[in-house]
Order: C-alpha cells, then sequence, then structure tokens
C-alpha cells in the first residue's frame, strides 16, 4: 500500500521550512568565516569577536527548551510565522550593529527565533505529511541546515571579505524573508488550533526535565560568563573549577601592542 503525494500546499510548505532550516544553519556559523573582519570594523580582538559565536550557542541552547515550554499551547503555524520574524530582526540589529554590544543583542534575538523555529518546524513538518513520508520531511529540513554549513558557510566568508560582513547577515535576512514571503501565504490551510498533547505537558507547570536541561546549560557555559569582553583591552578569561584564572597564551599575543 503506497501512501500518496503530499498536494501542492503542503509541498510549498515543506519548501519554505527548508529554507528557513537554511537560514537558521547559516546564522549560526555566519560569524566563523568574518570574525578577523569583524574585529577589525568593531576595533576589539578577534578572541572578543569569538564571544559573538558562543554567546549565541549559549542562548539557543537556553531558549530551546524554555520556547518548547512557553508556546507549547500556541498553533505551529502561528509559531512558525513568529520565530521567522523574530529571527530576520535579530539578524537586522547584527547587520546594523555599531558596537559589541549591539551585536551580541542582535545575536541573543537571532538565537531566540531560532530556537523556537526548529523543534516547531520539525514537528510541523511530520504532521504534514503521512507516516510513510515522515522521514522525508524531516530530511528535508536537517538536510537544509546540512547545505548552509556546507555552502552557505564559504559564501559568506568570501562576502565579508569581498564587501563587508555585515552584507552576511543581509544575506541571512534575505533567506529568512524568503521562507516567511512562502511559508505565510501557505499556511492559511494549516490548522489553527494548537496541537493535542494528550495528557502531557498541558499545564502551565514549569517541567523538571527542563530544569535539568537549563541546569545543564548554565553549569557549562558559568565558568566564562563573567569574561565577556566588550572592548579589545579585554579578552577571554578561562576560569575552570578547582584552578587559577588564566588568559589563553593565543590571546595574550593577540592584546599585545
Amino acid at each position: 500500500m503506497t501512501s500518496s503525494p503530499p498536494d501542492a500546499r503542503t509541498k510549498l510548505v515543506l519548501v519554505a521550512l527548508t529554507i528557513g532550516a537554511f537560514a537558521i544553519g547559516l546564522d549560526t556559523f555566519v560569524i566563523i568565516g568574518a570574525l578577523d573582519v569583524i574585529s577589525r570594523d568593531l576595533t576589539i580582538s578577534t578572541g572578543a569577536a569569538g564571544w559573538i559565536i558562543s554567546i549565541y550557542a549559549i542562548c539557543y541552547a537556553v531558549f530551546a527548551p524554555l520556547n518548547a515550554w512557553m508556546f507549547k499551547t500556541m498553533s505551529r503555524r502561528n509559531v512558525q510565522i513568529l520565530s521567522v520574524s523574530i529571527f530576520i530582526v535579530g539578524n537586522l540589529v547584527c547587520a546594523i550593529a555599531p558596537n559589541f554590544i549591539i551585536l551580541a543583542a542582535g545575536r541573543v534575538v537571532s538565537a531566540y527565533g531560532a530556537a523556537m523555529f526548529t523543534p516547531a518546524a520539525t514537528a510541523l513538518a511530520t504532521e504534514l505529511l503521512l507516516p510513510a513520508r515522515k522521514g522525508i520531511a524531516l530530511s528535508l529540513i536537517f538536510g537544509g541546515m546540512t547545505v548552509s554549513q556546507v555552502a552557505g558557510v564559504p559564501a559568506t566568508s568570501w562576502i565579508a571579505d569581498a564587501i563587508g560582513w555585515r552584507y552576511a547577515f543581509v544575506l541571512v535576512v534575505i533567506a529568512g524573508l524568503l521562507a516567511l514571503l512562502i511559508f505565510t501565504p501557505m499556511m492559511s490551510g494549516i490548522r489553527a488550533n494548537a496541537p493535542e498533547h494528550g495528557k502531557g505537558l498541558t499545564s502551565k507547570e514549569f517541567p523538571k526535565i527542563i530544569y535539568g536541561v537549563l541546569s545543564v546549560t548554565l553549569f557549562v557555559s558559568s565558568p566564562n560568563s563573567s569574561s565577556i569582553p566588550t572592548s579589545a583591552s579585554s579578552s577571554p578569561v578561562l576560569c575552570l573549577p578547582g584552578s587559577r584564572c588564566s588568559r589563553p597564551r593565543s590571546l595574550l599575543m593577540d592584546s599585545e601592542p
């Protein structure tokens, strides 16, 4: 017994989700190839610029379980539209950021949107297709993230060197807008009511599992939380439990005149 193929509307929604996943993956690594350019433009050290990557990763890890709990009663389609919109705003802030603080704030906002998008996108994709085709839906979304690493990261690195690192964030914004423009009109055919959770986490009580996830995340990231730099003269300090704090030798060399 073969399953029927998805209709045109469902295909377009899956395309939009794949493009959105591509934009999320692109945003995750967009900083890597532009660290030197960003450090020169904002007059901070390369080590300080590297904190932009850590800030995004930590915020994503914290926001993902929180968003899953906060927006569990909201319909999938509304979560998708809201998450992509927040993601676009965050990257626009990064594109026009005049200093490190504003750039870091933009990364926090974009991480919030990304952490909201990914779990809801995978859930929505599996809801749109029959059980026999759920694997295809998931492969499209995670394939979008993989392609962003293979093709998108070199592209953003080239853009950062050729015309400026701000245009690398503009590329991420364009990808997000494209997903939003395809996604929004197609969502009229998706049910607006909140997904059914059976007898699972339906109450507003904060789940204990999220406490555990957040505790682990904050424990891993807390040793370095007090060393986020704001200028070229300050660089990350490694403070391991039970040992003295010290600056990495490579960063000390970078900070020397």
